[in-house]
């Protein structure tokens, strides 16, 4: 969960969440699960650098502080 100060503002994310749920918006999407080969499949480039791709990629809760910066 996200703490208070993060960016996404998370009491945001929640009223949000049950809107879609009181109008039954969640009934109405499949969710799935995607592999590794799915995501290599779409140029993220459009949208975000290749640095931050590479991040992404690279990062773990093992590695996390080498990204630090």
């Amino acid at each position: 969960m996200y703490n208070s100060n993060h960016p996404m503002k998370p009491h945001r994310i929640r009223m949000t969440d049950q809107l879609v749920k009181s109008y039954g918006m969640d009934k109405l999407v499949e969710s799935m699960a995607v592999d590794e080969e799915y995501y290599d499949s779409i140029d993220l480039t459009k949208f975000h650098s290749d640095d931050y791709i590479d991040f992404l990629k690279n990062v773990t809760p093992e590695n996390k502080e080498m990204f630090s910066d």
